[in-house]
């Protein structure tokens, strides 16, 4: 089938510019090419994710680092390899703030939604914001889907239906002691739920690693993530329902 590979590397005028090669069954691979900004050449690429549609057209997001701190930029590309212009997802231009950690879904119909992380900058737009790109239409605006300062960076996956799930780490203090949670929130029917606690440990179990979440044909989701205590943990839930007890 069709593939698309991304990946930073340094070119004339940047240290860590964003790069593209797509291929094609019948053609094989196209030439590299860089995906970011012409606006800001010299903007260096720290991390970059991306999606891939039935049709074989691809949906980029990726952290760059341009005059004063780190923003999100999205851009979308056909399966012959020609990109559009690459768009800035957010706008929150604090003193301070870094919006990295991109991580995006793409749906069989070319739907996209990207979720990042932000830190610095004013506590309270702190967490996890998201953006979505709609297929013949572009990409929306930036919203604030998690406000918790301190997470883990999130993960997301999508169905072929393009309902979404999202998770990431968080630490919780009760009764004088820490926990460490892997929350979820599910995009259906155009809204996000509320977080759904998929895990809660405490001590020698806490999370080593950020959770990773990986969705079927029809909608179950896998969530996985390392431990502590040198265990990889993993759970599952169908559709729409709550996730059962990790298992190692």
């Amino acid at each position: 089938g069709r593939a698309v590979v991304v990946w930073t590397q340094a070119n004339d005028t940047s240290a860590g510019a964003a790069w593209v090669r797509h291929f094609d069954p019948a053609s094989g691979w196209t030439a590299a090419q860089v995906i970011q900004s012409a606006a800001t050449p010299a903007g260096r690429v720290d991390r970059i994710s991306v999606g891939i549609d039935a049709q074989g057209n691809a949906v980029a997001a990726w952290s760059q680092l341009d005059a004063t701190r780190f923003s999100i930029w999205g851009n979308r590309g056909m399966p012959t390899g020609v990109w559009g212009s690459a768009q800035l997802l957010e706008t929150m231009d604090e003193l301070g703030r870094v919006d990295g950690n991109p991580r995006i879904a793409v749906a069989p119909q070319g739907h996209a939604t990207v979720v990042w992380q932000a830190s610095g900058g004013t506590v309270a737009n702190r967490g996890t914001w998201t953006n979505r790109y709609t297929a013949g239409a572009g990409w929306g605006t930036a919203s604030h889907l998690v406000t918790v300062s301190g997470g883990s960076a999130p993960d997301i996956a999508m169905d072929v239906n393009g309902n979404a799930v999202m998770v990431w780490g968080q630490i919780e203090v009760a009764s004088g002691e820490m926990y460490t949670l892997i929350q979820a929130k599910r995009h259906q029917a155009g809204a996000w739920s509320s977080a759904i606690q998929v895990g809660r440990e405490l001590g020698a179990n806490s999370l080593l690693s950020a959770p990773r979440v990986e969705m079927n044909a029809t909608g179950s989701a896998l969530v996985a993530w390392g431990q502590g205590d040198q265990s990889i943990r993993a759970t599952v839930a169908p559709a729409g329902a709550s996730w059962p007890a990790p298992t190692i």
